[in-house]
């Protein structure tokens, strides 16, 4: 018997962009890099994609292309043998990725690992993450995409009436800093028809902020506030449900970590360290009957498919993913595999 060789080649590659990001009470950041880390085999190109946002979390550009380069080629020739089952594991992704400390490098290995597994099994993402969450895979269910608006950008109701018209029905509202302004757009929001709203104040409202402008806000279609405060005990105070999002990414995905109760985990791969994390904050989900919204960091095109590939796979299709078009994406000649209109698109090998 003849033992088949494979051979690999790896590199990281930068692309730099004036990626456009959302102004907001915690983040004003104009610029970033973004590292893809391929892998090439068989005639095959595996490619995942590291695009640390700065401003948000601890992650670092330089660390996470330090790591795809030194620290993630020997990750995948030890494992490389797993890439021929069928049966994809959290455990698994959770292997390949544990030398790595930035939660983007995290995600560009685990993603391009994803697709070459998809490749070699003939089964998309979608089915490979099913799979490793214990779920049988149908097909990918229709799920609705949200629009993010900011209150301090110029005519926000034109873009919203315009998205409007594209068929959006769930728009967030970046606010955190002119609480009267923003409350006077989610009222005109409320007006454009049929449509549900999520406020998401970037953890910039005080406990007694958060008291008022929920009680305030709660005979509108908001379906939840997004970290309405830095001080988590604060939470319970809201007249409305609360999501969690940025404060996840310091936290190890058990629910005894929760301090505050929340009936939304907000799941950004990018932030979370991976397709693995993000997993297991869906498990986590499931066990304290919250609901997981899969979203993005103004990610680019590879990074968007593989989160879409995540939210056919544990989101609950009545609610819109974070994972619409966004201004970030101008900065690349690629655009997403799976269509970002008003419903997720499944198209492609990422999305499965």
């Amino acid at each position: 018997m003849t033992e088949e060789r494979t051979s690999e080649e790896f590199r990281v590659r930068e692309h730099q962009g004036a990626h456009r990001t959302i102004t907001t009470s915690r983040l004003r950041s104009v610029g970033r890099k973004t590292f893809f880390f391929e892998c090439r085999s068989d005639g095959h190109t595996f490619v995942g994609e590291a695009s640390p946002l700065p401003g948000f979390g601890s992650d670092d550009p330089e660390r996470a292309r330090r790591e795809l380069a030194e620290l993630a080629p020997a990750q995948w020739r030890r494992l490389r043998g797993e890439l021929e089952s069928p049966r994809l594991t959290i455990e698994e992704l959770e292997e390949l990725s544990s030398p790595l400390t930035s939660p983007a490098a995290r995600f560009a290995l685990e993603t391009a690992w994803l697709e070459a597994r998809a490749a070699r099994t003939g089964l998309g993402p979608f089915r490979l993450l099913c799979g490793a969450l214990g779920k049988q895979a149908g097909e990918p269910p229709r799920i609705p995409t949200s629009a993010v608006l900011d209150a301090a950008e110029e005519e926000p109701m034109a873009r919203a009436g315009a998205l409007y018209r594209e068929g959006i029905r769930t728009f967030k509202v970046k606010c955190g800093l002119d609480i009267e302004r923003e409350t006077r757009l989610v009222t005109a929001l409320s007006e454009l028809g049929e449509v549900c709203l999520r406020v998401d104040p970037n953890l910039a409202w005080s406990k007694e902020e958060l008291a008022e402008y929920s009680r305030a806000l709660a005979h509108l279609p908001i379906e939840y506030i997004e970290d309405p405060s830095s001080d988590l005990s604060a939470w319970h105070d809201s007249a409305l449900p609360v999501a969690l999002d940025e404060p996840l990414a310091s936290l190890e995905p058990k629910s005894d970590a929760l301090a505050a109760r929340v009936q939304f985990l907000i799941l950004k791969p990018m932030a979370l360290g991976g397709l693995s994390q993000a997993l297991r904050w869906a498990q986590v989900a499931e066990q304290i009957g919250a609901s997981p919204i899969v979203s993005h960091l103004f990610d680019g095109p590879v990074a968007l498919d593989a989160a879409a590939a995540l939210a056919f796979a544990v989101q609950d299709p009545g609610r819109a993913a974070g994972l619409g078009d966004h201004a970030g994406l101008f900065a690349f000649s690629e655009r997403p595999r799976t269509g970002l209109g008003a419903f997720l698109v499944p198209s492609g090998v990422r999305a499965g």
